[in-house]
């Protein structure tokens, strides 16, 4: 897995986590996390007309439970609000710039 593949698997993580975590009583039998995301590899290698990261990125959350659908939305809502990988990339983060130590 490669670190911008590790970053979409971090939101699937961080979903399914919050999702158990804010459960609302819900019975969940079954869960899966599946995201995905647009990216041109030319921003990558150099080409300043592309972004080197994602452009956009999707979220597929399938969940079996005998809960009413409703419900079930009501929850996964309370998890986009709350899951703190998904917070930081939707909504940026302050980078500092790195302190770079070199040894000779």
């Amino acid at each position: 897995m490669n670190p911008v593949e590790m970053l979409l698997g971090s939101i699937a993580a961080c979903q399914t986590i919050t999702t158990s975590a804010e459960s609302m009583g819900i019975k969940i039998d079954e869960m899966s996390v599946e995201v995905e995301g647009d990216m041109d590899s030319a921003g990558f290698m150099g080409y300043a007309k592309f972004r080197p990261g994602y452009t956009n990125i999707r979220t597929h959350i399938n969940i079996k439970s005998e809960a009413d659908p409703a419900m079930v939305q009501q929850l996964i809502d309370l998890v986009e609000i709350r899951c703190p990988v998904e917070d930081s990339v939707k909504n940026g983060v302050e980078i500092s710039k790195p302190i770079v130590n070199v040894e000779k």
